[in-house]
């Protein structure tokens, strides 16, 4: 999905070529056990001035149901330099629920996931009619996560008794952006953003610690028993294939150029370089560096882009990122991620 935060780039877009244009933008991507669906439109409320976006996003992590995300927001050119954007965004609850033992106590192990977003930009630009053009931009995104998950358990008489565990905490992103357009052909641009969590720990929110297996081992009065050793076996391997931590909320988020976050971000730095080679033909090469909250490891990231544009109302582009995960007490682990997406204005 296109990041919430902006580019200074689409400041200059909106406000010297935007007349009355509703724009529909469809984009997949899919790699490392991901598949994602985004869609997106732009449609003008006041000409050259005022447009409203809508959008959707869907994606399924390996083993995982299907999460949507939806959003709405406001662009706004104050003036022929300056632009302001504000979203609100929502993933409604998606539930994962699947058996745990296959006689009794039967357990049954289910958790949740939803989150409430919203994002607030500020965007300038020289002069977006120049060759040479200096923009920046200032953003700051807000989002809740509810994580919670409970254990069901029911007897042989048919008594059923929930073990409910809640999980939830606030992320805070201010984010800061440069751009430098040489000559309208060559694009030079610096990104990055800090995290900010409050609530439980983002690292391990949404997941089964060993307290809780303990304390279900307790329950079912099996501590140290051959029975209890199996159990807490056959708990640790099913929960495992399963389970997945959105903490760091970037799974609606992946794209082949930020690629896909192993664990919740502490800070994130992206320089890039962009070029329009012909009046058709763009391309882009970035570089991330993404450091994950202490104890979590760290990753780098290199993309590139490719954008064609037959005419002017459709354009189709494909992404690559590598990324390069180096996570405590394991070894470097590479990944990558696919996109492709089109546009049609009209």
């Amino acid at each position: 999905m296109r990041k919430l935060a902006f580019a200074v780039g689409v400041a200059a877009v909106l406000c010297a070529s935007k007349a009355r244009a509703v724009s529909l933008i469809a984009e997949t991507t899919g790699g490392r056990g991901l598949l994602g669906l985004s869609l997106l439109t732009d449609i003008p409320l006041v000409e050259d001035r005022t447009y409203l976006t809508l959008c959707y996003a869907g994606s399924r992590g390996e083993g995982l149901p299907i999460t949507h995300q939806f959003c709405a927001g406001v662009d706004h050119a104050i003036n022929d330099q300056w632009i302001a954007s504000g979203t609100v965004s929502l993933s409604p609850r998606s539930a994962v629920k699947f058996p745990i033992t296959t006689s009794y106590p039967l357990i049954t192990y289910q958790s949740t996931n939803s989150s409430l977003g919203a994002n607030a930009v500020v965007a300038y630009n020289s002069d977006p009619l120049s060759p040479q053009q200096l923009g920046f931009d200032a953003g700051l995104a807000v989002t809740a996560y509810s994580l919670p998950h409970q254990w069901v358990f029911t007897t042989a008489a048919g008594r059923t008794v929930p073990y409910p565990v809640k999980s939830a905490f606030l992320l805070a992103r201010p984010s800061l952006g440069a751009l430098w357009v040489v000559n309208y052909a060559t694009e030079l641009s610096l990104r990055g953003a800090y995290y900010f969590y409050r609530g439980d720990d983002p690292a391990t929110a949404g997941r089964i610690s060993q307290a809780e297996i303990d304390a279900i081992l307790s329950e079912l009065r099996a501590p140290a028993t051959s029975f209890g050793t199996a159990l807490q076996t056959q708990l640790a391997d099913a929960t495992s294939e399963y389970l997945y931590n959105e903490a760091g909320g970037r799974i609606l988020a992946a794209d082949a150029v930020s690629g896909l976050a192993a664990a919740p971000l502490l800070f994130e730095i992206r320089p890039a370089i962009a070029h329009r080679f012909t009046s058709w033909l763009r391309g882009q090469l970035g570089y991330g560096f993404e450091r994950y909250v202490p104890g979590q490891g760290y990753a780098h990231v290199l993309s590139t882009r490719w954008t064609v544009r037959p005419s002017d109302s459709f354009r189709f582009w494909s992404a690559l990122a590598l990324q390069l995960d180096f996570l405590p007490g394991s070894a470097p682990r590479p990944s990558g991620l696919l996109t492709v997406g089109a546009e049609y204005t009209f």
